[in-house]
This record gives C-alpha cells, sequence and structure tokens, in this order.
C-alpha cells in the first residue's frame, strides 16, 4: 500500500475514532482479518518481552539479595537478661535489690536530637547561627562542676536515630544493616535499660518521638508519643513534650514516676529544613535552653537530670554517617546536690558508656549485651573514692567478659584478656579501674572489628550470579542483532531452571550448606542461565555471533561502560565519581562533534555540530550543580543550595524554575516542529498541561521557600495549599495525563484534504484529492514523547528548586541526544542507552545528591502528604532520589521510535535490543561496585565509601530493571507501537 492510500485510510480511522480494536472485522475482508491476527501476535510478543525482562530483573535482585545477606553486617542478638542471680557468678554483691546502691532515686531523661557538641560550648565573637543560644550547661559546669558534668558524647555510627537509640539503651553496637530500617523500627528483643526497669517495677513516663514506642511497646506507664518523621515541623513534638511535661515536674506529680523519658524534635527538624547555620536554629536552641532552665528549677534533690543528643548533624544539617560533626553529639548530666568529681574540660566519653553508669547509679543490673563502662565522674563522688570506682568498673569489666565468652570464640581477645589479668595481680585501685577501662575499650574494639564479619559463601555466590545474568543479558542484547534472541532466552531459562534443581539438591555437596532452598534456587538459576547461554552459544556457532561491538560507535560504548565501572576499584575515584561522569559524557559529545563532520549534506553536518556542542555545554552546566560530600572537602563548593551550610534554596533557583517553566515548552516544540510533529494531543499536552504544570510547581517551591524564609509572617506557612498544589501536578501527570495518553491514542499528526490537478490528472485519482499526513515523519517519537512528559512533570514536583533545573537540562539533553543519534545514523548503536545511562548518573549527581547515607532527602517524603503515608511516602523519596534513573530509562525507546518510518518491521525488538543494552550497562557498573564493595571489604573507608555507593548501585538497578520492564516496554512503547499501529497497521 503506497503512503497516499495509508493516508487515505488513517484519515478514515482518524475519522472514525476507531480505538485499539475498535470496528468489527468482516469475513471477506482479508486486509482487516490479518490486521487482527498482527494485533494478536504484538500482544503475544510484548507479553513475552516483559516477561524476559522481568526474569532479569529476578536474576538481580536475587543476586544482589545474595550478596547483601553475607555483606552486610548483622549482629547476633543474645536474648540472655541480666538479673540479680547471674551478679554472683561475675563477683559482684546485691545492694538492695540491685547490682550498686542506688545513688539517684529518679532520673529525668531529656533527648535533645542532633544535638551536636560545639551546640554547647560558647564560642566568643561567633556569628554562626548555632553559638552562644544554648548556654546553661556550660554555665552550670563552669559555676559548679560538683554538680555539673559536660561531655562531648560519641555516636557509633551509623548516625541514625533508631540504631542510635537501641544503643543508648542496650549499650551495645548497631550495625550497618541497622540503617536501613531507622524509620520502621522494630521492638527490641534484646537486654536494656527499660526492661531492667520494668523488672524492677520502676514507673516509667515518656514523652515525644514516637521511635520509643516501636522499639519499646507497652513499657511506657504514662506516654504521649508523637510522629517523628516529618521533619518539615518544627514545633509540634516540642510543644507536645513541653505540655505534659511541666505538670509531671510539678512537686504535686512527681511521686507518678520514677523516670520520666522526654525526647524533643527541633533541633533536628531545624538542621534537616534549613541547615545548622540559620536563625530558626538559633531559636530553637534558645527555647531548650528556657525549657531545661525551667527543668533544673523543678527537679528534685534526688533527682538526676542526663541531657543528650543521639547524634550530631553535618554542614547541612543531615546525619547517618560517620564525620565527626555527625558523631560528635552533647552529654550534660546534672545534680542539685553535689555528687560528682570535677572534671578536665571537654572529656570525650562513648555512648555506650551511659549505659552501665544509670543502671548502677540507679541500682539495676547492668544490661547483659553492655560494652561500656562506667563514667568515673559519678562513682569517684566528692572525696574521689576510687576504691567504689574500681568495684563499678570491675562489675562492667566482668558483664562484657561475660557477654563476650557467651557470643562466641570467634572474638580474639588475647590482648583484652592481658589487661583483665593485670588488674586481678594489683591491689592498688586507681591502677584496676585503669586496667578494667582498657580491657572494656579492647573488647569494645575487637567487637567493632568481629562485627565487620563477612558471609563469604553467601557473597561469592551472590556475585556469580550476577555474572551470569551479565552474561545472558549481554548474549540477549547481541541476539537482538542477529535474530538469535529467542533462541538465547529458552535457552537460558532452560538452563535457569535445571540450574535451580541441581543446585538445590547437590548444594550440600557443593559447600553451600550455609544457603537456604531459596537461595541455592537463585543461585542455581544465575549459574544455569549462564550454562544454557553458554552451550547455546557452542552448538549455534557461527550461526550465533560472540559477543563484541560491531562499529565504532558499539566499541566507545563499550570503553565508555567499562571505565566508568573500573572507577570503583579506588576510593578516590569512587569518591569523585560526580566529576568523572561529565568527563564520559564530554568525550562522547567531542566525537559526535568530530563524527558530525562527516555527514554528506550540509544542513545536517552543521545541525549535527550544532547539537554536539549544545550537549557538550549543557552537560557543563550541570556538572556546576552539586552537593558535594565530606571527603570531596575543601576542594568542592556546594551549588545546590543557597550556601554551604544550609539546605535552604536560592532565590535565583526559583527564578530559574519559572523561567523553565515559560520557556521549556517551547523549546519543545521546536523540536517537534522540524518533524511537523507539534499536531494533535501535542499543543494540549506540551502548551497548556506542562506548562501549567511547571507553573504549579514554581508556586509550589515558592511558598515552601517563603515558609523558610517567613515571608508570609513568623509562624505562617502555607501547608495546606502546598499538598492541594502538589496533588494537582501529581494527579495531572501521574493519573489524567497517563490515562488520556494510553486510552485517548491519538498521535500527534493531521489529516490534510485537498484538491489537486496534478491528482486529478492521475488515473487512479479520478476525484483530485490529495491527502497529506502532517506529522507522519516522527509519528511513534512525538507520541512517546508526550508520556515521558508525563513523567518528566511529576519527578520535577518531587526535586528541590536546583534539582527542577537540572531536570530539565537533563530534558533539553534528552531531545539533543535523539538529534545527534539520528544524523549520526546510530538510533540502533549501543551508544545511545550507555549515554543515557550515563546521564542517569550525572543528574543523579547535580539533582543534590551523592552516594551517602546523609544526602537523602528525606522531608520530600511530605511533598504531597502531611505525615508519613505507606508507600507513598517512601516512593516519594525513591523518586527524589532516583529521579534522573527513571526519566532516562523511560527515554531509551526514544532513539529507537524517534523519526521512524511507521513502514518499519521489527520495532518492539529494536526497543527490546535498546532496554537490554540500557540494563547491560547499568548492571555492569552495579557488579562492579558490588565486587569491590567485597574486596574492599577490610578497608578503612567501606563503610563511608564502598559500602554507600554498592547500596545506591542496587537500589538504582533494581528500579532501572523495574522501570524497564513495566513502564518503558510495557506500557510506554507497547501503547505507543499498538496506537500507530491501529492507524498504519501492524509491522511484525
Amino acid at each position: 500500500m503506497d503512503l497516499q492510500s495509508r493516508a487515505r485510510l488513517a484519515q478514515e480511522k482518524l475519522r472514525k475514532q476507531k480505538g485499539v480494536g475498535g470496528g468489527s472485522v468482516k469475513r471477506d475482508d482479508p486486509v482487516q482479518a490479518a490486521n487482527v491476527r498482527a494485533r494478536r501476535k504484538f500482544k503475544v510478543s510484548l507479553a513475552l518481552l516483559v516477561g524476559v525482562f522481568l526474569w532479569f530483573t529476578g536474576l538481580h535482585i536475587g543476586g544482589l539479595y545474595l550478596f547483601t545477606r553475607g555483606f552486610l553486617l548483622n549482629r547476633i542478638v543474645l536474648d540472655n537478661v541480666s538479673t540479680m542471680d547471674s551478679l554472683a557468678s561475675i563477683g559482684g554483691n546485691a545492694y538492695d535489690g540491685g547490682w550498686h546502691p542506688k545513688i539517684f532515686d529518679k532520673v529525668v531523661i531529656v533527648v535533645i536530637d542532633a544535638l551536636r557538641y560545639d551546640f554547647l560550648t560558647p564560642v566568643e565573637g561567633s556569628s554562626a547561627a548555632y553559638h552562644n543560644a544554648f548556654t546553661l550547661p556550660h554555665e552550670l559546669s563552669s559555676a559548679h562542676p560538683e554538680n555539673s558534668l559536660l561531655f562531648e558524647f560519641i555516636a557509633d555510627p551509623p548516625t541514625t536515630t533508631l540504631q542510635r537509640l537501641k544503643g543508648l539503651t542496650t549499650g551495645s553496637l548497631p550495625t550497618f544493616i541497622d540503617a536501613g530500617s531507622n524509620f520502621a523500627g522494630t521492638a527490641i528483643e534484646e537486654d536494656n535499660l527499660i526492661h531492667q526497669l520494668k523488672a524492677q517495677n520502676r514507673t516509667i513516663a515518656f514523652l515525644g518521638d514516637d521511635t520509643w514506642t516501636s522499639l519499646f511497646p507497652g513499657a511506657f506507664d504514662i506516654s504521649h508519643p508523637y510522629d517523628s518523621f516529618n521533619v518539615w515541623d518544627l514545633h509540634t513534638v516540642d510543644n507536645g513534650v513541653k505540655e505534659h511535661l511541666f505538670p509531671l515536674l510539678a512537686s504535686a506529680n512527681q511521686s507518678s514516676w520514677d523516670v520520666l523519658i522526654a525526647h524533643f524534635l527541633g533541633v533536628d527538624h531545624a538542621g534537616h529544613r534549613y541547615g545548622p547555620d540559620h536563625p530558626a536554629m538559633t531559636g530553637k536552641l534558645g527555647e531548650m535552653n528556657e525549657v531545661l532552665t525551667r527543668v533544673v528549677e523543678q527537679i528534685a534533690d534526688d533527682t538526676l537530670l542526663v541531657v543528650f543528643g543521639d547524634h550530631g548533624m553535618d554542614g547541612r544539617g543531615d546525619h547517618g554517617g560517620d564525620s565527626y560533626d555527625e558523631v560528635s553529639a552533647g552529654l550534660w548530666l546534672y545534680s542539685k546536690e553535689p555528687r560528682f568529681a570535677p572534671m578536665s574540660s571537654g572529656r570525650s566519653i562513648s555512648q555506650v558508656d551511659l549505659v552501665p553508669t544509670l543502671a548502677l547509679a540507679l541500682g539495676l543490673p547492668i544490661p547483659y549485651n553492655n560494652l561500656g563502662t562506667p563514667i568515673p565522674e559519678v562513682f569517684l563522688g566528692l572525696v574521689s573514692d576510687y576504691t567504689n570506682l574500681a568495684s563499678v568498673t570491675k562489675l562492667a569489666a566482668h558483664q562484657v567478659q561475660q557477654y563476650a565468652a557467651t557470643y562466641g570464640t570467634d572474638l580474639d581477645l588475647t590482648l583484652a584478656q592481658s589487661f583483665l589479668d593485670l588488674a586481678s595481680k594489683t591491689t592498688d585501685a586507681k591502677e584496676q579501674v585503669e586496667f578494667y577501662v582498657q580491657y572494656q575499650k579492647a573488647v569494645l574494639e575487637v567487637c567493632r572489628r568481629m562485627w565487620a564479619q563477612f558471609d563469604m559463601s553467601k557473597m561469592v555466590t551472590g556475585i556469580v550470579t550476577l555474572l551470569g545474568s551479565l552474561g545472558v543479558l549481554a548474549g540477549y542484547v547481541r541476539g537482538t542483532f542477529t535474530r538469535q534472541s529467542g533462541p538465547i532466552v529458552v535457552a537460558a531459562t532452560v538452563g535457569s531452571g535445571v540450574g535451580s534443581v541441581v543446585i538445590m539438591l547437590v548444594g550440600r555437596i557443593l559447600g553451600l550448606s550455609g544457603l537456604s532452598w531459596g537461595e541455592r534456587a537463585v543461585f542455581g538459576s544465575g549459574m544455569g542461565s549462564m550454562m544454557g547461554y553458554v552451550g547455546m552459544s557452542v552448538l549455534s556457532t557461527p550461526q550465533l555471533e560472540c559477543i563484541t561491538p560491531r562499529n565504532a560507535w558499539g566499541w566507545l560504548a563499550a570503553f565508555l561502560t567499562l571505565t566508568h565501572a573500573s572507577i570503583f576499584a579506588s576510593n578516590s575515584f569512587t569518591v569523585w565519581e560526580d566529576r568523572v561522569v561529565p568527563y564520559l559524557l564530554s568525550t562522547f559529545g567531542f566525537l559526535a562533534l568530530l563524527h558530525s563532520f562527516s555527514i554528506s549534506v550540509s544542513g545536517e553536518r552543521w545541525l549535527g555540530v550544532y547539537h554536539s556542542m549544545v550537549f557538550m555545554g549543557l552537560t557543563r552546566i550541570a556538572a556546576g550543580i552539586r552537593v558535594c560530600r565530606e571527603e570531596q572537602m575543601p576542594n568542592c563548593v556546594s551549588t545546590f543550595y543557597s550556601g554551604q551550610n544550609t539546605t535552604v534554596s536560592s532565590l535565583w533557583a526559583l527564578i530559574g524554575l519559572g523561567m523553565v517553566a515559560l520557556l521549556l515548552p517551547g523549546l519543545i516544540r521546536a523540536f517537534l516542529h522540524q518533524t511537523k510533529s507539534y499536531e494533535g494531543p501535542a499543543s494540549m499536552f506540551i502548551g497548556v498541561g506542562l506548562r501549567m504544570g511547571l507553573a504549579l510547581v514554581t508556586v509550589y517551591w515558592t511558598l515552601d521557600t517563603a515558609d523558610n524564609g517567613e515571608w508570609l509572617g513568623e509562624g505562617v506557612e502555607s501547608l495546606g495549599v502546598k499538598l492541594t498544589l502538589a496533588k494537582i501536578v501529581l494527579g495531572l501527570a501521574v493519573v489524567a495525563g497517563n490515562v488520556a495518553w494510553a486510552w485517548g491514542q491519538q498521535l500527534c499528526i493531521r489529516v490534510d484534504v485537498r484538491k489537486s490537478a496534478a491528482a486529478a490528472a492521475s488515473a487512479e485519482n479520478k476525484d483530485g484529492v490529495q491527502v497529506a499526513i502532517v506529522g507522519y515523519a516522527n509519528v511513534f517519537g512525538s507520541y512517546y514523547l508526550l508520556f515521558l512528559l508525563n513523567a518528566f512533570l511529576a519527578i520535577t514536583l518531587v526535586l528541590k528548586p536546583m534539582g527542577g533545573l537540572s531536570f530539565a537540562i537533563l530534558l533539553w539533553q534528552l531531545l539533543t541526544l535523539l538529534e545527534i543519534l539520528d544524523l549520526n545514523g546510530i538510533t540502533e548503536s549501543a551508544i545511545g542507552p550507555v549515554v543515557l545511562g550515563l546521564l542517569a548518573h550525572a543528574h543523579f549527581f547535580s539533582t543534590g545528591h551523592q552516594g551517602t547515607l546523609p544526602s537523602i532527602q528525606w522531608d520530600t517524603a511530605f511533598i504531597a502528604v502531611e505525615k508519613v503515608v505507606y508507600p507513598i511516602s517512601p516512593l516519594l523519596v525513591i523518586l527524589n532520589t532516583y529521579g534522573a534513573f527513571v526519566l532516562t530509562t523511560l527515554a531509551v525507546p526514544l532513539p529507537i521510535l524517534w523519526k521512524r518510518n511507521p513502514e518499519t518491521s521489527r520495532t518492539l525488538r529494536d526497543v527490546g535490543g535498546a532496554c537490554a543494552t540500557y540494563i547491560l550497562y547499568h548492571a555492569t557498573v552495579t557488579l562492579s561496585a558490588v565486587i569491590f564493595a567485597g574486596w574492599f571489604r577490610r578497608h578503612l573507608m567501606v563503610w563511608k565509601i564502598f559500602a554507600p555507593r554498592f547500596m545506591m548501585g542496587a537500589l538504582g538497578l533494581t528500579v532501572v530493571d523495574l522501570m524497564v520492564a513495566l513502564a518503558a516496554v510495557g506500557f510506554g512503547a507497547g501503547s505507543t507501537i499498538s496506537a500507530v499501529a491501529e492507524v498504519f497497521g501492524y509491522r511484525a
């Protein structure tokens, strides 16, 4: 059928507005019957392709799961509980039901979340907002050293609240894997201070952060918990705590409790929202100063006041890692009666030391898993009683010894035991104290190293599984060009099934007894699929070509992929990955520029040169948008926020976001005008929907900045308006836009019908009517682009203003890349998907992220909801973090569909090949991060650099896999090809 006839058919179909499957098939109409058969075949092929990508997803998740199980640390939790009966076994004597005579009858514990130590130390002449606002602890410690002790309180990473509360109540160390549960806390099962208090029938009152109620369900006799995750809310929790705290401290009510815990969150939330160097921090620290002034006035003489931060915060107000500012918290102990030995100023103690101190001061047994030692100043007293101090340090040391013995023989305690032996040989109390403290420190250090133990069998099987999936994926990519992808999938699938069964049956013989049946099945699936593919390769030679690039562009794609993957062999290159990726993108841009000069058509030649130069320029601009990680300092300047020590967006970012709303739709229209594709729904989607959506996004972030800067007046916030705007944008982009796009199936074309003398002269066209399809040259690409823009709008909303600017640059780069690939005739080359993968990483960094825990922008969980709502809140954070990955994944089919002739066959196959290439790039980079994280497992920086980068890559690969299977192929490309085929006919 010639173009004129197909144009007439398109006109007729558009006039009747038939959807997919629309119209009845006449028995005597072979054309329609063939079209129905082709449609059914297409649906089957699409379902099979989605299934293949889901299978790859399963292999990747399985391999990552196995490696993670062996790599991320997991401490064995002992269920032993310290009791009065166990006191004799460690050489202690009972005192009135406790391990030590009570020093205090009651205790008030005030937790000020993220209270960094330097927030409590005065600095003369400092202009920092966090200095000289919280003065009470230092003033009382200086004036009354027998009543007040102020320490630097060193936390063990990860510095997330839940893990710190575990350590602060059990006296043990959290492990890195615990960081993932920070916002889904589960009850503490090991022995802890709260359990010991309840065992002695002490009455506990709790106020504040609801993390405590998830850790200790049903433990509190008086409880007023508040939601802890809304980091934009500085006052609700603190006001609630104050509302109940002071009535409980009234003398008439102090008999209603023995322990009072109050956990304030305002300082932490001010840090997250603004950074520490902001007037809001001054206000919150001043408020805490006033609160503690009233508490000091109201507590009784027999009450110990304990004030501490669970962790600190970095220069942007974040925490989770192990930088000095994150682990440096403050601890203040106060008693109205003089009870303490004066201390040297600025002394540092470990947070695990608080547990044995409180336990013995309150007459409790020390929790069984404790690894701390008592704070000397509390037990020396006013007369420097070293005999008493030696007694309590001996109790703690022997408790640690008992715990170590119960934990297992894997602990190498040779050095530690020597200190214990020395303590037993001396009668000098001071020397005993020193040896017991050295013993405790030695055991603590051994445990820190011990809980960095790795399950090598699981790690190796995970890596092998990923290698197997990588091999099959590479074979599938090559098979799409040699028409052998079908046999490859069949062979690999059969091998996967056989391998799973074999490994499950003979796994014990192969030394895999440490793996569960399910883990053996995953490992066998990866191994078997690889073996099936290798077998297919041997049997099919030479029909099945080896896995090698087909041309120079393919070699460039391989070079860029392997170069990116190789940087994880060095901690320095890993730290500076945000600088490496733009160089790789610029390499592509420069080579595209050189190649454009070889284009034969003059107009296209200079257009290729222009787009290559624009691509390199945009890459450079985007690289200038960044958030620095600690290891990059001082050779880095953050530009993402309005300053180095804040998380507030700059006014220039808001102006830029407004310019994006104004100009970006026009830019997109210019690209579509080249092929006359700004037709049909394009003007409504781009000129109206996208423009209005971006305008609402700008208003949203302007209101948010107004709230941060109190432009609307002190205490006035626009939360309700912002929530409404966010819901409108998400509804417009995710729901309305995609429904209209997928079910409307209106292509970006226009059919023109006009009389033509030339057409009338033709014998086959007696009526002289000429039909032209405007937008025919890019009918696939223009329609798919509308789908991509829906995702672009939704993601832009959840990015900070500067991130929105970066995302607009990304979209411009995507459109420019499409032209570069088309003009150079390499739309089906592997270079397109690889460059898209590099863009995903480049804009991961330029949207304000790094391969570190503190860079996660948790506050975006509340962009459309007022409190934590599952699964919406986690999805918003994931979309904010991996927005660039999502958009580039959805863009992978575009190079194949851009300016593709509707008459071309095997469109779905080519889309599948491009998507597989894109996954292959991400899988290679992630596998490298996995391998080097395992290789450097004993490296000093493993938990600071290599482990976070591996976890970032693992989650990113999972997002990519799922988005390819379900969105890019299953929904986006499938709907696009179907919509075009309904008008122009299906092509096998």
